[in-house]
This record gives structure tokens, C-alpha cells and sequence, in this order.
């Protein structure tokens, strides 16, 4: 924020903002003199708001004579929050039960994270899961769907499982397909995912002569899988609460604009662009508006955190919801959310659950 802005215009700034967050109603002088311990006057107040829409902190609309902060006044909000509170026992609680996915899958831990952050934010919550080329291959599964069409289903050693839906030029039955999957099991089981794909590779730039038809079938099928994995940048995304989103009152009264959202969170490589950045951010990263790369996320604000396991980053997760979020609950829930997933994958046991 401008350096020159006493400290008079930023308390008038951070009440409005607080006001509007909780009401979603433009804010008026007479609104905010009652809530300012500063004894100003209506008029008083009203010549600082001038002056604030002049520097770009505050808008309004031509029907109403109150203020609605801007994405530069959410930014300083944000940037200038001294400390984050406390998240009520309800919250813990809530999230605390990822402890109890341990025995899990790691897609089960990450699939409740994300309904959990969904629920207590009442906005999207969405969790990316990256796939390092380090990670120890277990066991591959492909299910026969339909002709042509058939589900691999990729296990790692730490628990994470890939969805890859695969198209072929040729029908294989069931029982082929099992026939493939065990001699992948069999042969490259322990492998780290890099070193399965060199190898992969390796057999596949060799006379397909060496090979008959039901080991061809095995390497399309594993490069039908890796092509996948590349194109989709080996990251798996959890997203939960359509319905939360769909209900703020920003979108709900503007069906093109809903419209145009649902259509982004369904082309999974723009989510993915939206959020992945964020793995380069130390703590948690908060997009608002305008700071967005896609157009069509212009009226969402973005809060992220990275989560680890060990010292080795694994993925994202956050929230995604409209520009007036409570800020500092969400900034705390997003954060503690993630220091919950770390030590679950970490194996580490919370010495006092919230009860």
C-alpha cells in the first residue's frame, strides 16, 4: 500500500474490507462510523473512500452509494494481516481425522483432504498430487471397460494410485489383459518410475520381431500409460465442492459466468496451470482476481499450500472460492491442513488430537 496513506485511511481500509467479506453488501460512511473506534464523522469518512477509489482500494456500483473493495485492496488485507487466528476445535477435529487414513491409500488421505477443506470452507477444495520419477513402481491393474477401451490402474510403493483410461486399436479380452498385467508385475516390480520408463523405451526401439503379439500388447499398453502420465504432467487432482461454489451468490446470479467456471474445473489442465505454480511458493500462496493467469478466474481467489512428505514437496492443496473469503480463517485452514497431510505421509503421530 502507498507509504504516503496515513495509518487513519488503512484502519478505514481494513474495516470495509472486514464488512464487506461479512456481508457482501457495498459499505456505506454511516455503516462504517459506526464501526470505527475513531470517532470520525460520516463526511470525514466519506472523503477518505474518495480518496481510496482514487488510489484503486475501493469501487462502487452507479446503484448504491457504499464501496466494494478492489483486487488491490484484498491484496493489502492479505498482505497486511499480523497474525493468522486460531481455527475453532470443530476445524481441528475435522481435519485431524486424516490421521486415521494412515492404513490407507494415499489417494484416500488426499481424496478426504480435499472434501474436508470443501466443508469447512463451504468453496472448492482441490488437492494436486504430483508423481516424482523416484517413486517405486508396486503393481500395474487394467480392466477391460468396453471394445477398444480399457482402465489402468497404477499403483506406487508409497501408496498413490493413477487412473489412466486408455484407447486401443484392437480389442483384448479380460483374461489377456490379466496375462499382461501379471508379467508387468513380475518383471518390473521395485523399479523407481524413471527407471521403468527407460526401460520401457529401451524395449520398445527393438525389432517388435523379438517380441510375439501378447508382449507387443504388454509395451503399447505400458506406452499408452506413460503417454498419458506426460501429457497430464504425472499429477493427479482432487477436487470437491461444485455445489459449495456454485451457491456463492458472485456466480449464482450470473449464469454465463458460473457457466464458463464449471466449463474451466472440467478441463483438468487448466486446473492444473492454476495450481501448480504454487509448488514454487515457500508457505501458503494466496491468488486474488485480477493475479490469476486465466481469464475466466478473475472474480475467484486462489489460497494454496504445498505439502511434504520428508523433506521432498508432493503435491498442493487449498481452496478455491470467490474473491470474499474470510481471509485469515482460510489462510489458517489451508495451512494447518497441509501441516496435517505432511505428517500423515510422513508417518509421524500428533502427540494431542483436538476432542
Amino acid at each position: 500500500m502507498n507509504v504516503n496513506i496515513s495509518e487513519r485511511t488503512k484502519d478505514v481500509l481494513r474495516t470495509l474490507i472486514q464488512m464487506y467479506l461479512l456481508t457482501g453488501e457495498p459499505v456505506s460512511s454511516r455503516s462504517l462510523a459506526h464501526r470505527l473506534p475513531l470517532g470520525l464523522s460520516p463526511a470525514s469518512i466519506r472523503n477518505i473512500m474518495a480518496n481510496l477509489e482514487d488510489l484503486g482500494y475501493l469501487h462502487h456500483s452507479h446503484t448504491s452509494a457504499g464501496r466494494m473493495p478492489t483486487d488491490q485492496a484484498y491484496r493489502f488485507y492479505v498482505d497486511d494481516l499480523k497474525a493468522l487466528p486460531s481455527l475453532p476445535r470443530s476445524y481441528l477435529r475435522q481435519i485431524n481425522r486424516l490421521y486415521e487414513e494412515k492404513s490407507r491409500e494415499l489417494t484416500e488421505v488426499l481424496n478426504t483432504a480435499s472434501c474436508i477443506l470443501s466443508q469447512l470452507s463451504q468453496q472448492l477444495g482441490i488437492v494436486l498430487a504430483s508423481t516424482p520419477p523416484d517413486e517405486v513402481y508396486r503393481h500395474i491393474t487394467f480392466v477391460r471397460l468396453r471394445p477398444g477401451t480399457v482402465l489402468g490402474i497404477f499403483v506406487t510403493e508409497a501408496g498413490a494410485v493413477y487412473r489412466r483410461q486408455l484407447q486401443l486399436d484392437a480389442d483384448l479380452c479380460q483374461e489377456k489383459l490379466n496375462t499382461i498385467a501379471n508379467y508387468l508385475n513380475e518383471e518390473f516390480v521395485g523399479y523407481t518410475l524413471s527407471k521403468l520408463r527407460d526401460e520401457l523405451l529401451a524395449k520398445m526401439r527393438l525389432e517388435k520381431a523379438q517380441y510375439d503379439a501378447l508382449m507387443q500388447r504388454a509395451i503399447e499398453l505400458c506406452e499408452l500409460v506413460f503417454a498419458e502420465d506426460e501429457k497430464e504432467t504425472g499429477a493427479e487432482v482432487y477436487v470437491e465442492g461444485i455445489l459449495n461454489f456454485m451457491e456463492q451468490p458472485e456466480f449464482r446470479a450470473n449464469i454465463e459466468k458460473m457457466r464458463l467456471l464449471l466449463s474451466t474445473f472440467e478441463e483438468r489442465g487448466l486446473v492444473l496451470k492454476l495450481i501448480e505454480r504454487c509448488l514454487q511458493v515457500e508457505g501458503v500462496c494466496v491468488t486474488i482476481g485480477s493475479e490469476n493467469d486465466l481469464s475466466e478466474m478473475q472474480d475467484c481467489a486462489i489460497i494454496t499450500r504445498a505439502y511434504t512428505h520428508g523433506s521432498q514437496v508432493r503435491g498442493v492443496l487449498g481452496i478455491l472460492g470467490s474473491k470474499r473469503l474470510l481471509y485469515p480463517r482460510m489462510i489458517s485452514l489451508v495451512d494447518y491442513t497441509a501441516s496435517v497431510v505432511s505428517n500423515v505421509l510422513s508417518g509421524a503421530v500428533p502427540h494431542n488430537l483436538a476432542s
